[in-house]
């Protein structure tokens, strides 16, 4: 069988290609630029046109599969079915490769990423052998995917920015975050006002949630205030007879009044300890078993989970993962004893301390001990895929928290038009308690305009709350040139330094090159230096 793939340098598209691949089939397709991931895609056998164009199209072809980003108008897909070739959408090609499996789905607006990949990587390493369909790149694995054609457990992320994860038949999902990150271009939205996208998004989830109880599924929800909203706005008590929560022990006592109605289990964490150690970042807490029935509480402490990360937001995506592996047993194991699985719960969560995580998730480019005129401090360059107002928040307000000390240089740049101005009133507000804010122009993905929504203008509004936001310089920089002099200005500074990129545009391709460039001019040894 022949394979095309329209898009293939696309996070999830490259995962479907290497697993066609390994599976035997022939596989080739197009992109429109070549990327680190094109190049390993090639390095694998597998044949890629960077233009798309109906040359690349002939009757040998069995089946093509195309991405969200690929229209009807695309000239592949008219060639494609002029010839009467099979076409199919990524979400539906990748369900007819798990139909037969025991899916586990992570979703919601943030965490899908590193969640999935902590839950593949930490069922694989207690030797259960696990797929993992991820929507990045994984350190542990140098690729966004580990599939096993003996295993018919996988992990995937399900997609609510287009509303594709509709088409998924997971036995155990998380749920995570439902504030609003959509592609509104995508045919669930295109035609929904964007006062109405919340309530757009929570019914394609209430389709979601009830497919899955209605097939003996457990949904695994977090205490965030917009999930907690949504199971409120459907009252999903009468659909959901016992449910599974995980948060923060104070996101637990502020919803205490409304978890008292209902059975539920929790996972919590409770004291969290953080630090930097020679730039690097160390958090850690401990984790409590909550079991809620019939008004009879019991509590079980889990030990300390510790992470070699930043972000108390990475504590809440380690527990999805300690619950998918607690349910998953209980499913299919027969643990319906939780004293019985305890143990292997407590390995489980001991070996997620040295999980890397996947590129761009604060990912740190460079970090080193610099001299500069005989003046020795520390600098860390990090790449960030935060592009959400939430994530954002989250990214900003730990690197004030962990990197206190540091002089602290945030670099964003807004991703699409049309997310711009679904965040513009929150993106004045969200970043904070930083030295110095650069704000790049906006990365389009080839989107028109938007009258009034703009770099220029958001740096403008962000610039009116300067004080409150406690930023000591906001400046708006139209070219990587003029950011690369003034990033190396900053260097003078005789403080640690940390630079974190913020996007998740084309701004990570300036980020590697400025480390890389960093490492090039300071080539001393940190064993020497520390």
């Amino acid at each position: 069988m022949k394979i095309y793939f329209s898009g293939i340098g696309g996070i999830g598209m490259s995962a479907l290609a290497q697993i066609s691949l390994n599976q035997g089939f022939t596989v080739l397709g197009s992109d429109i630029k070549k990327t680190f991931i094109t190049d390993k895609l090639q390095k694998l056998g597998i044949k890629i046109f960077y233009e798309q164009s109906a040359n690349n199209i002939d009757s040998s072809i069995d089946l093509l599969v195309y991405s969200s980003s690929i229209d009807e108008e695309n000239p592949e897909i008219k060639k494609a079915k002029e010839l009467g070739i099979n076409i199919i959408h990524r979400s539906d090609y990748l369900q007819e490769i798990i139909k037969n499996h025991k899916v586990i789905a992570i979703t919601g607006s943030s965490g899908k990423t590193t969640t999935s990949s902590l839950t593949s990587f930490g069922f694989n390493k207690m030797e259960i052998k696990t797929n993992g369909i991820i929507g990045g790149w994984v350190r542990e694995w140098d690729s966004n995917v580990i599939y096993f054609n003996d295993s018919d457990i996988t992990v995937i992320e399900a997609d609510e920015s287009d509303g594709s994860l509709i088409n998924y038949n997971p036995v155990i999902s998380v749920i995570n975050d439902l504030s609003i990150d959509l592609n509104i271009n995508s045919p669930k939205f295109k035609n929904v006002p964007i006062d109405n996208l919340k309530y757009a998004l929570y019914e394609i989830f209430f389709n979601y949630v009830k497919k899955i109880v209605s097939n003996n599924g457990k949904v695994i929800f977090s205490l965030d205030n917009s999930v907690l909203d949504f199971i409120k706005y459907f009252n999903l008590w009468d659909y959901i007879k016992d449910f599974y929560f995980y948060g923060s022990y104070e996101d637990f006592i502020n919803n205490k009044d409304f978890l008292k109605d209902f059975n539920y289990k929790l996972l919590y964490y409770q004291d969290v300890d953080f630090y930097v150690n020679n730039g690097n970042p160390y958090i850690s807490s401990d984790l409590f078993y909550l079991n809620n029935e019939d008004n009879q509480v019991s509590i079980d402490s889990l030990g300390k989970l510790s992470l070699a990360t930043i972000g108390k937001y990475n504590l809440y995506n380690s527990l999805a993962a300690v619950w998918v592996f607690i349910i998953y047993n209980q499913m299919f194991n027969n643990f319906n004893d939780f004293k019985k699985l305890k143990s292997n719960v407590i390995k489980f969560i001991n070996g997620l301390y040295n999980f890397l995580g996947p590129k761009r998730r604060f990912e740190i480019l460079y970090n080193n001990l610099i001299d500069i005129d005989g003046n020795s401090s520390r600098l860390v360059v990090v790449d960030d895929y935060a592009h959400n107002p939430k994530k954002i928040y989250s990214l900003v307000s730990n690197l004030a928290l962990f990197y206190k000390d540091y002089y602290k240089v945030v670099i964003y740049q807004p991703h699409r038009y049309t997310r711009t101005l679904i965040f513009w009133q929150d993106l004045k507000y969200v970043f904070k308690d930083v030295d110095l804010l650069v704000i790049l122009p906006i990365y389009t993905a080839n989107e028109s305009p938007i009258i009034g929504i703009s770099s220029e203008n958001l740096t403008k509004e962000i610039l009116k709350n300067k004080e409150s936001l406690n930023i000591d310089e906001i400046i708006y920089i139209e070219s990587y040139e003029v950011l690369e002099k003034t990033l190396l200005s900053k260097l003078r500074v005789l403080k640690d330094k940390v630079i974190v990129f913020v996007g998740a545009g084309s701004i990570t391709n300036f980020a590697n090159s400025f480390a890389n460039n960093i490492k090039l001019s300071f080539n001393k040894s940190i064993s020497n230096l520390k």
